[in-house]
């Protein structure tokens, strides 16, 4: 006990030196949580310390793993996604010119609106999905409350009435978010870019 108060009162101290604080923050309640654990046994502290970081590095490789292989999926849909919607409008509203096609802006536009909001949709049901699959995560229990907690994850809303439990996969919903947020930049660049092509028809009549 004289140990550990020595230990506490150091960290505390260091802490206040403005340098590696968090560090040292880490240091002293890490070590004061295992040791209430462990019931102030130095055998069951070392048994305790060494679950824990079992429990932490496969928790983060898990966690890791999963989140690269949804991120690249999703990727990977709106990367063929807007390939091939290009590919259409190349045949279907752009001339050989480069320009939109006369009366073709407008049903260009929307089009481009309204798949480019389609491929969100389906992002969203693949976290949804990975949601329910992956664990049972009793807040999420039913499709639509994944769907809802999904669209306001990927979309940065977070209105918080539905949470994951600490330790369930809290960590995959910020990275849905930080994926949501590179995919919808990607559209709105995608969208402005076919409205700036637009603006030159728009200017000659068309």
């Amino acid at each position: 006990m004289l140990l550990l108060s020595t230990w506490v009162g150091l960290c505390t101290y260091m802490m206040t030196q403005g340098k590696n604080h968090y560090l040292w923050f880490v240091g002293g309640f890490v070590v004061v949580i295992i040791t209430v654990e462990a019931a102030l046994s130095a055998s069951n502290a070392f048994d305790v310390a060494v679950l824990r970081a079992q429990e932490t590095g496969l928790g983060i490789l898990v966690y890791s793993l999963v989140s690269v292989v949804l991120v690249a999926i999703t990727v990977v849909i709106h990367a063929y996604g807007t390939h091939h919607w290009m590919r259409y409008m190349g045949n279907h509203f752009v001339g050989p010119d480069g320009n939109f096609k006369p009366r073709k802006v407008l049903p260009a536009i929307i089009s481009t609106a309204v798949t480019l909001l389609m491929l969100h949709v389906v992002e969203i049901i693949l976290w949804a999905m990975a949601y329910r699959v992956l664990s049972p995560i009793s807040s999420l229990d039913t499709f639509e409350k994944a769907m809802y907690f999904s669209v306001v994850t990927f979309t940065t809303l977070g209105y918080g009435d539905i949470t994951l439990p600490a330790q369930e996969w809290r960590m995959l919903s910020g990275i849905e978010a930080l994926n949501g947020i590179l995919l919808v930049g990607w559209t709105t660049a995608f969208l402005f870019a076919v409205v700036q092509r637009s603006w030159s028809s728009t200017a000659r009549g068309e």
